[in-house]
């Protein structure tokens, strides 16, 4: 696409190194927006929901939706935004180490890059993570909620959700509010206290961690998807034309997020 990319390398465990990738589009004035995703994959473990240490004895994930879906959908926003002129640098970047082990560890690989930039003295105004955004049905009841009280909430799982803790709530409701393909696929704002479980369970909670505001869009994981951390989570369970209306509907919302003073 034109962009130089550039690694983040860091130590895990003694000769082993990682890294995250990140490239940038840059902005006409200060401020950083950070637009990212997880690569890798769930290792086994012995349910799909467990976060702990792998079972060697069972197999892992393929990670089709988790997270193939949320870099496929960053990196075609990547497409669509090149050669636009953002009033903030917008940086992309391909986490590692988003799922356990190292999930909430200082080994997290979008922790290890917001302590890096906050190190670095940059301001980052901002980010917004995909994980898990290929999967929509419109079987009836096939939307569940991990909190109580989800009257007037949909059953079907058949929109895109914006999902933070209650500090991002006017951002995620602005980016609600821009998102521009609401005729084709829903969107919805959910602001939730961090102490409800599955909330910032994923690269933004390492944001908030150092203080940068920032939402996760998805389509809600094992809350509609049967086959979230399972060998089961393979490519043909995707809808791409799905994903494609997401990329698409979020570029007015990148827009509108990184104009803001």
């Amino acid at each position: 696409m034109g962009y130089a990319v550039r690694k983040q390398e860091f130590d895990l465990h003694g000769p082993v190194k990682v890294w995250n990738l990140i490239a940038e589009l840059p902005g006409s004035g200060p401020g950083i927006f950070t637009i990212g995703a997880h690569y890798d994959t769930r290792v086994a473990m012995s349910t799909p929901r467990v976060h702990g240490p792998p079972l060697p004895e069972l197999q892992g994930t393929p990670g089709a939706n988790d997270n193939g879906s949320g870099v496929a959908v960053m990196l075609e926003l990547a497409r669509r935004l090149r050669g636009t002129h953002p009033r903030q640098t917008i940086r992309f970047v391909a986490f590692t180490n988003e799922e356990p082990p190292w999930f909430r560890t200082e080994f997290m690989g979008s922790l290890v890059y917001a302590r890096w930039c906050k190190a670095n003295g940059e301001r980052l105004t901002g980010a917004m993570v995909f994980d898990t955004v290929g999967y929509y049905t419109q079987d009836e009841d096939s939307q569940t909620y991990p909190f109580p009280n989800v009257a007037g909430l949909p059953k079907t799982g058949n929109y895109v959700a914006f999902i933070s803790t209650w500090g991002p709530q006017e951002l995620i409701r602005k980016a609600d509010a821009a998102f521009g393909e609401k005729d084709k696929l829903p969107s919805l704002a959910v602001a939730i206290p961090a102490v409800v479980p599955l909330i910032a369970w994923s690269d933004d909670w390492a944001f908030t961690q150092e203080g940068i505001t920032a939402f996760c869009v998805t389509d809600t994981a094992h809350a509609r998807y049967h086959c979230y951390h399972r060998v089961c989570d393979t490519a043909e369970k995707l809808d791409y034309n799905k994903m494609a209306i997401v990329a698409e509907g979020l570029v007015p919302v990148v827009n509108a997020l990184v104009a803001a003073p």
